[in-house]
């Protein structure tokens, strides 16, 4: 599947996967830890708007931009539920042509890893213009140090009232895909959503923001862990620029 394709069809099952209700206060919390005096917030592959919805709460105008056009009318529809105004795109060129600032960019979930290393680069560029001065931005990927060389990796199980969900990577000949299974306990059906992704690592990061004007730290978590490229789940990369 392309990458529209595999989120079309994920949106169906996004919230029930993420426990939404759930996602959304842990959100709160944990990004709450992350705004300083900031105002205006990108949500960078946005999903149906979790983090978004956290931001707006916080008080930041947010514009939100995903690549699903089902995920954003699930988002659109979750933001009218919480009484949150939000700008949800589809487009990112809008987005971009409308030479707009923000104080806090923000891409979470594992998005980065959807682009090819050179479109990630670009998709840097572009956020270095659109950051005001003083901005941040912060970013959350797999860490793909220790998924390693694995033939598979497991991401997350679990078990809802309706389903039966498993994410997992699968090392393949040209590349690694991203699967998840979904199986209905009622009718024992089940599906399964695949698409290549891109085991981007610290080196990456570090390449471009070094030749910016950036402050930079690194966590294992949204918590603030300590990153450890062996034992962390995640890598979390936070930009000041100064």
């Amino acid at each position: 599947m392309d990458k529209k394709e595999f989120y079309n069809a994920l949106s169906e099952d996004y919230d029930e996967m993420i426990d939404f209700e759930n996602a959304l206060d842990r959100r709160k919390n944990l990004l709450a830890g992350f705004i300083k005096k900031h105002s205006t917030a990108l949500d960078f592959g946005c999903g149906t708007g979790v983090d978004s919805i956290a931001l707006t709460h916080s008080s930041l105008s947010v514009d939100a931009f995903d690549i699903s056009e089902e995920m954003i009318v699930k988002g659109r529809t979750n933001a009218s539920n919480y009484n949150m105004s939000i700008n949800f795109y589809s487009d990112f060129s809008l987005i971009e042509s409308s030479q707009k600032k923000y104080d806090l960019i923000i891409s979470l979930g594992n998005t980065l890893a959807n682009l090819p290393q050179l479109e990630l680069k670009h998709k840097l560029y572009s956020f270095d213009k659109m950051l005001a001065k003083g901005g941040r931005m912060v970013f959350q990927i797999i860490n793909y140090v220790k998924v390693g060389n694995a033939d598979t990796f497991l991401i997350a199980e679990k078990e809802t009232k309706f389903h039966k969900i498993k994410r997992f990577y699968e090392k393949l000949s040209d590349g690694i895909v991203f699967k998840i299974l979904v199986e209905n306990k009622t009718s024992g059906k089940s599906k399964t959503l695949q698409t290549k992704i891109y085991p981007h690592t610290i080196e990456v990061f570090h390449e471009f923001f070094d030749k910016k004007n950036y402050d930079l730290n690194y966590w294992g978590s949204l918590n603030k862990d300590t990153y450890n490229p062996n034992l962390s789940n995640d890598l979390v990369i936070c930009s000041d620029k100064i």
